[in-house]
């Protein structure tokens, strides 16, 4: 299916878990998604198997959500979806 179609998602927290597996999904339905993480390695390697792009993204900066979501309108034109799974207590670093 392609319930996605069309949409522009950002996915925080999607270099694993449930941020990595949502975003996944959103691509196989047909979005284009904008992954972020603070895990550059393994976010890079999952946004290229589903074919998503991977910016680098503390979710604790708050000047740093402007960028993420600037990005995303200059390059897509526009955001329908923002899964915000990303974690900011010092265990999720771990």
């Amino acid at each position: 299916m392609a319930r996605f179609e069309g949409k522009v998602a950002i996915v925080t927290g999607a270099a694993g878990g449930l941020g990595g597996a949502t975003a996944a999904r959103l691509a196989s339905e047909g979005a284009t998604v904008v992954m972020t993480d603070i895990a550059d390695n393994a976010g890079r390697r999952l946004a290229e198997a589903v074919g998503a792009r991977f910016i680098r993204h503390d979710v604790s900066d708050g000047s740093a959500w402007a960028q993420v979501a600037q990005t995303a309108l200059d390059d897509e034109g526009r955001i329908d979806v923002l899964v915000g799974a990303g974690c900011i207590l010092p265990k999720c670093a771990e």
